[in-house]
C-alpha cells in the first residue's frame, strides 16, 4: 500500500513472508551430529519502500524500488512449535517491469537482491539472497479519482 508523488515517485509500506517447503535439520549442540529434529525456516517482515519510475511508454512501466524492513525469523518444527525466534533488519533493491493492459490494471515482474543487515543469530539459514516478484497491479488512486470526478458531474 502506498501513494504516488508526481507520478514518478512511489512511497509505501508492505508485509512479506517466506513460503518454503525446505526443511532444515537442527542439531543438538551437546549431541552433535545426532539430528534432534527437522524444521521449516520462517521469515516475516514489514517494510517501507520508495520506488522511482524511470520509464513509461505504451503501457510499459520500469521502476527501481528500495526497501528498508524489519521482522523476525524462526523455525517451525513438526509439532508446530517455534524455535530460535529472533529479529532481522534488512534492505532490498531491484528493478520492476509492469505492463498495463488497461488504464487501471496490469501485470508485473520484479527482480532484486535482499541484504540482511542484522540477522537472527539463532538461525543457521541465511536470508541474504536474490528475490523475485510476480504481481497484478491495480491503480486504485486513478480509479478513485475517476469515481470522484463522475460523482461530481452527477
Amino acid at each position: 500500500a502506498g501513494f504516488d508523488l508526481d507520478r514518478k515517485m512511489k512511497f509505501g509500506f508492505g508485509y512479506s513472508w517466506l513460503q518454503s517447503r525446505y526443511f532444515s535439520h537442527l542439531f543438538d549442540a551437546d549431541d552433535y551430529p545426532a539430528i534432534t529434529q527437522k524444521a521449516q525456516p520462517r521469515f516475516r517482515y514489514w517494510s517501507a519502500y520508495a520506488e522511482y519510475e524511470f520509464y513509461t511508454e505504451g503501457g510499459w512501466e520500469f521502476s527501481a524500488p528500495v526497501e528498508f524492513a524489519f521482522g523476525n525469523s524462526f523455525y517451525r518444527n513438526d509439532q508446530q512449535k517455534k524455535i530460535g525466534t529472533g529479529m532481522n533488519v534488512l534492505t532490498l533493491f531491484g528493478l520492476n517491469t509492469n505492463y498495463m493492459f488497461s488504464k487501471w490494471f496490469g501485470f508485473g515482474v520484479g527482480l532484486g537482491y535482499r541484504i540482511v543487515l542484522l540477522e537472527n543469530k539463532n538461525m543457521k539459514d541465511q536470508f541474504t539472497s536474490p528475490y523475485y516478484q510476480v504481481k497484478f497491479k491495480v491503480k486504485l488512486g486513478d480509479i478513485f479519482k475517476k469515481v470522484k470526478k463522475k460523482r461530481a458531474k452527477d
